[in-house]
Order: structure tokens, then C-alpha cells, then sequence
């Protein structure tokens, strides 16, 4: 359902020519515009009708881009008068059959001739509502930031909104459905006679109600440091209270708090029974914010109470300052972290304000296999937090590795693969040489063991299906090497 709305900004009366690209196989059902109390006629014109007013406005160098459209029927209708500051609002319902490709479903919506348009457009949604009768995997928008909600196991919903835009390209949205255990789903992309690149999405499983989640190790640094002061150490004790009191029965947790000195709950990692978690929340509420920052000794503390198992091992480090106690070099601190982190535990950075080290928050992480999170001033900190530990709570797959066979695999981003939690995927994006049947591998530790999901997927020698891969590998590539410049 396409719902539009047109302005005449001018000071005369226009006359306007709409045309709407339809896309193959599509069938209008309903065209909906009245001026002046009449109802608009329209016609759907054929590839040929169509492909005249196309070309027409490539030759006038409109825009060439709309050459992509021709050889589609297209929808179209006179409009006129516009009156100076008149409005024209237009709704089209259409319905278009979506074929499968190795279980992936492409849908797209024409934005592109939206260039045409002399203004920014003043406000795009796009909301987007899937559902299926097999379970639901992935669901992805390439070409637009997509704020993607899974509702159940066979439905999703998706917003994108925006305003003041410069006309944008064609709206994308690809799914794929299955029943499946993890579902996995290759997009590929090759011009003849050169290396191609690929998108490998990997959904985990939705829990089901008998299945406890995987039990995890979990360590909470809290920078106590007298900047902390105020309402942040408030925010930071209440977002404490609220991971503490949301660990799962199997789980083993420690807190650490730190200033010139380290203190902590205990000497290791506790079973998160109702007894340990109250005396923890207890500890938490007496914490107080002063002293100075002595980052090196906090981190080399909270690592050394790991121990090597098959549980996920998660460090969160909170803190809104530099080092200014002990080890102050983060050279030597981020060196000294990684040599104390000999469990492969993961660090979740939060930095807290402005005068946070930056880069030695991304190194941190980036080394230990993490990510940072920042937090400016004013933003809920609390908030930040708990959401964050949401997404945490339920790892899946932790500790995973991906094998390729049949084809080279080669600059595969992320380097390093992160666990999988529910609720989120695994994007993984890479060049390849080579063509023909593959097998894609994907194992680590799961509640039941160690487990391998596969899939076999056809690697081609050639193919334009999905042409924004070049660009997304492009921009992974491009923020590992900045990121790469930036910390060494």
C-alpha cells in the first residue's frame, strides 16, 4: 500500500504527469486521487508505453538512473490543475507474487525515481509487516537502516523512518523461511571473470519453553572513580541492580568495583542463587563515588576470576575516565589486559561522558573480542545498560568459527567471529574465488554441547542478484582498516 502526497512549492499552477513503476507481475488493485471532488483516472501503461516516458527523461538527463525501470509496465495519470501551495495526495495498493531463490524471498519498492523530485522529501516511512507459515529467519533491508522486530517465531514487523532526505535508492528487504534449527542464508554477487563477494546471515533459533538458556560467566566492573559522582554513579548502581537480578538460575557472576583501589563481592565467580544475588544488590546500593582511576589493576583483577570451561565468559567494564592510578600508559594497560584475559573471556566496554579514552575502550574490546557502547551526557545510562544486558542474557552459540568449503573464502568480516544471542544475527560478509556447490559451517557451544549447523550453497560464476554486496563488503573493509590506523 503506497500512500503519497505531492506539493506545489511554486507560485503558478502546474500541471503534473504521475508515473508509478510497477514492478513485473505486480497487480494494481486499487488507485485512489481526487481533485476538486473528481476521481482521478489512471492508466497502466505497457513496457513499451512505459519505456517511452523513461527514456524520454534520461534523454532530457533528468535522471539516467531511471533506465534501470525500463522494460517494467508502469501506472500512470495526468494531474491537473495544481493550484500555487495545493496538494495532491495519492494511495495505490498492489499485490505481487515474491519467488524464492534457495529459499530467499527479494522485495523491492521503487524510491530511485523519487530523484526526479526538486526538494528533499520532507518525510519517508516505510513499515513492513512479514509473516509465514514456516519459521521466519531472516529478515534484512541492504539499502536502508531498518528497525526490525521479531513478534514470534513466523512473523516480524520493520519500520524505517526520515525526513528532509534527498531522494534515496530503491527500498530492499530480503527474507527467508525455515524449519530449520539455525537458519542460514548466503547472498551472492559476481561479475564474469572476477572475485565475488558474499553475505552469509545466520539467525539462531527462537528458545523454546522447555529449553533453559546456555549458563554464562559474567564479571561487573564499576568504575566508582569521584567523576563517577552524582547521577551517574545513581544510574550505574541501578543498571547493576537490574543485571544482577535478572541472571538466570545457572549462571556464576562476580562484581568488581574499583577507584585508587579494587574491591569486589568475592574472591571468584558465585552461583547466582536468590541469597548471592540480594547480597550483591546490597553491596551494589552501598557503593559510593570517589578516589581516582586505576583501570590496569581493576582489569587484570575481574580476568583473573574467569576459569577455562564451556560456559560464555563475559566481562562488562564500566567507566567514564582516563587512568590517572598505577599503570597510565594504555598502551601497556590494553597489553597487560590481554595477557591476564587467558580464558578468551568477552569485554563489553561502556564508556560513560566525555573525557572517556576512546581508544583504549575500542582497543580493549576489539582485542578481547567485544564492543563499546557510549554513553554522552544527559543519555540514561540505566537504560543503556540494561538493554544491552538483554541482548547478552541468552547467548546461543558462544565461542563460533565458520568454515567454507569448495570455494576461497577470503577477507571475511568481522575477523572475529561474536557469540550469537536470541534475538539478533550473524552477518558475515566476504570475497570469494572459485564457483560451484559449497558447504558453509557454522559450529560452537550450544545448552546441548558443542554443535555444527550447515549449509550447502551454490557459489556462482557469475550472478547480478544481489548488486549492494560490493558496497556493503566495501564499507567493512574500510572500518576494520580505519579502526586498524586509529588503534596501532
Amino acid at each position: 500500500h503506497v500512500d503519497q502526497v505531492f506539493r506545489n512549492g511554486t507560485g503558478r499552477t502546474l500541471e503534473g504527469q504521475y508515473v508509478f513503476p510497477v514492478p513485473p507481475g505486480a497487480v494494481v488493485s486499487s488507485f485512489l486521487m481526487w481533485v476538486d471532488g473528481e476521481a482521478l483516472e489512471a492508466r497502466v501503461l505497457d513496457a513499451d508505453e512505459a519505456r517511452s516516458i523513461y527514456e524520454d527523461y534520461v534523454r532530457r538527463a533528468i535522471d539516467p538512473a531511471l533506465l534501470e525501470y525500463v522494460g517494467r509496465s508502469a501506472l500512470s495519470a495526468r494531474i491537473f490543475p495544481i493550484r500555487p501551495g495545493e496538494e495532491r495526495r495519492i494511495q495505490i495498493t498492489y499485490s505481487e507474487l515474491l519467488p524464492a531463490e534457495d529459499g530467499v524471498y527479494r522485495y523491492r519498492y521503487p524510491l530511485d525515481p523519487e530523484r526526479l523530485s526538486a526538494r528533499p522529501l520532507e518525510r519517508v516511512t516505510i513499515a513492513v509487516t512479514v509473516s509465514t507459515t514456516a519459521s521466519l529467519t531472516t529478515v534484512y533491508s541492504p539499502s536502508h537502516d531498518l528497525a526490525v522486530v521479531r513478534t514470534d517465531a513466523h512473523a516480524a514487523t520493520g519500520l524505517y523512518a526520515a525526513e528532509n532526505i534527498p531522494p534515496m535508492d530503491d527500498f530492499l528487504l530480503y527474507y527467508a523461511a525455515s524449519t530449520e534449527e539455525m537458519g542460514m542464508t548466503l547472498l551472492a554477487q559476481r561479475a564474469p571473470g572476477e572475485d565475488g563477494f558474499f553475505l552469509l546471515v545466520a539467525t539462531p533459533p527462537d528458545p523454546k519453553a522447555e529449553e533453559k538458556p546456555l549458563p554464562k560467566d559474567l564479571v561487573l566492573i564499576l568504575d566508582r572513580s569521584g567523576s563517577m559522582s552524582g547521577e551517574k554513579i545513581g544510574q550505574a548502581r541501578s543498571a547493576l541492580t537490574f543485571i544482577l537480578r535478572n541472571l538466570n538460575p545457572e549462571d556464576r557472576f562476580a562484581v568488581v568495583w574499583f577507584s585508587d583501589f579494587v574491591e569486589g563481592t568475592s574472591g571468584g565467580l558465585t552461583p547466582a542463587t536468590p541469597n548471592s544475588i540480594e547480597q550483591a544488590v546490597s553491596a551494589v546500593a552501598g557503593i559510593d563515588a570517589t578516589g581516582g582511576t586505576n583501570i590496569d589493576q581493576a582489569l587484570r583483577r575481574a580476568f583473573g576470576l574467569f576459569e577455562m570451561n564451556d560456559r560464555p565468559r563475559f566481562l562488562v567494564f564500566l567507566t567514564d575516565g582516563e587512568p590517572t592510578v598505577g599503570e597510565q600508559d594504555p598502551v601497556k594497560i590494553a597489553e597487560r589486559a590481554l595477557g591476564a584475559n587467558a580464558t578468551s573471556a568477552r569485554l563489553f566496554a561502556f564508556g560513560v561522558g566525555y573525557n572517556v579514552n576512546t581508544v583504549l575502550l575500542d582497543q580493549l574490546a576489539q582485542e578481547n573480542r567485544g564492543t563499546t557502547t557510549y554513553v554522552l551526557p544527559g543519555e540514561n545510562l540505566e537504560i543503556a545498560l540494561s538493554s544491552f544486558y538483554r541482548k547478552i542474557a541468552s547467548p546461543v552459540l558462544a565461542e563460533p568459527s565458520l568454515s567454507i568449503d569448495g570455494v576461497q573464502a577470503f577477507d571475511v568480516y568481522p575477523p572475529v567471529l561474536p557469540d550469537v544471542f536470541r534475538g539478533s544475527q550473524l552477518l558475515v560478509l566476504g570475497r570469494f574465488r572459485g564457483d560451484g556447490d559449497g558447504r558453509i559451517v557454522l559450529s560452537g557451544q550450544t545448552t546441548t554441547g558443542q554443535a555444527e549447523y550447515v549449509l550447502d550453497a551454490d557459489f556462482p560464476s557469475a550472478s547480478s542478484d544481489a548488486p549492494f554486496l560490493p558496497r556493503l563488503w566495501a564499507g567493512r573493509k574500510i572500518a576494520h582498516l580505519l579502526a586498524q590506523i586509529r588503534l596501532y
